[in-house]
Parts: C-alpha cells; sequence; structure tokens
C-alpha cells in the first residue's frame, strides 16, 4: 500500500513525502505534532483501539482535527450471508461481530480518549453488480477474505452456490444492489 500510495502521488506530481509504516498503537511521534488526522476504516483491524485512539490525541496538536471513517449497519437485504457462513462452518464472522458500525461505539472510543466537539456523518451509497460473478470476486478484495481462505473447498462452493441462489431475489435490471453506509465522525484534540 506504501508504495502504491508512493507512486500515486510521484504521478501528480507531488515528491516531498514521507510515508512510513508504524503501528497505530504506538505512533512515532512526538506530542502535538500533527494539525489534522485521519484513519479510514482503520479502527475495525486494531486489537487495541482505544490504545490508537489515544496515540491520535496525543500526537494531535490542542484543538487539531481529527477524523475517522468506518462501515455503518449492514444492508438487511443481504442478511442471508451471515446464515449461510455458519452454515459453511466458518469459525469466525467478522460481519456478525463487526465492531464500530454504530456511530456511538466510534463517538465514545474518541471521547475517551480525549476527543470533543464530535460529530458524525453517515454517508450512503449503493452499489450495483453486474452478475453473481463480479460480487463473489468483489469479496475476495477485502477482509472478508481472510473467513473464506478458511473454509474447505467444498464449504465454500457450497457458500457460493447458496449465496447465488439467495441472490436472485434481489435482482434488479441495474443488476445486485448493495447499500453500503459509512460513519465519518470528526472531533477536536
Amino acid at each position: 500500500m506504501i508504495e502504491l500510495a508512493g507512486a500515486d502521488l510521484r504521478d501528480v506530481g507531488v515528491a516531498e513525502v514521507d510515508l512510513q509504516v508504524m503501528d497505530a498503537e504506538h505512533l512515532d511521534f512526538p506530542d502535538a505534532r500533527f494539525d489534522v488526522l485521519t484513519a479510514a476504516f482503520a479502527l475495525f483491524f486494531l486489537p487495541d483501539p482505544g490504545r490508537a485512539a489515544a496515540e491520535f490525541h496525543r500526537v494531535l496538536r490542542p484543538g487539531g482535527l481529527v477524523a475517522v471513517s468506518t462501515w455503518g449497519g449492514e444492508d438487511e437485504r443481504w442478511g442471508f450471508e451471515d446464515d449461510l457462513l455458519t452454515a459453511a462452518g466458518s469459525p469466525w464472522l467478522r460481519a456478525l461481530q463487526q465492531p464500530f458500525d454504530r456511530a456511538e461505539d466510534v463517538t465514545d472510543l474518541l471521547g475517551a480518549a480525549g476527543f470533543t466537539d464530535l460529530h458524525v456523518h453517515e454517508e450512503e451509497t449503493e452499489i450495483h453488480f453486474g452478475s453473481q460473478q463480479q460480487w463473489w470476486d468483489w469479496h475476495w478484495s477485502f477482509s472478508l477474505r481472510g473467513i473464506l481462505e478458511q473454509l474447505e473447498p467444498a464449504a465454500l462452493d457450497a457458500y457460493r452456490d447458496a449465496c447465488f441462489r439467495e441472490m436472485e431475489a434481489l435482482r434488479t435490471s441495474d443488476g445486485y444492489p448493495v447499500r453500503l453506509t459509512a460513519l465519518i465522525v470528526t472531533g477536536r484534540g
């Protein structure tokens, strides 16, 4: 990701940038180093989000702006996926245990770290998959891939086929709709 970000920045003429990889729970920056801090769709990956939020607060100057995003509630039309994953023998369901999918979970986390003036913006969009295969390929492009990789090949095939059957009820002239909801929470350090 760092290499791709660097290439993208160079492509648009930004040469003086320092991209680093580090632990969000132990940021290697001095106190009050930044005016703005963003964390896009990262909180739910962190082992100790409270520690990371405290680090965000520490490296942000007083009055600085924090903005974090996370996925909101899932599209209820696709609720069958969780049931089918359970039936397939999945040992861990991110879709059932996804933290920070409620605005108050994010504001509570940031508030406990010392952030104030917290505001929530909910952004919804609906995407359409042109085919069942396009939807399936999409599932292999984000964190759900880790769950799918744990399934036995026969269970994986059965899960996919069962999802394809359930999806038919959702089909429209535009394809298979999925509503994505993002929560964007801003505040001050």
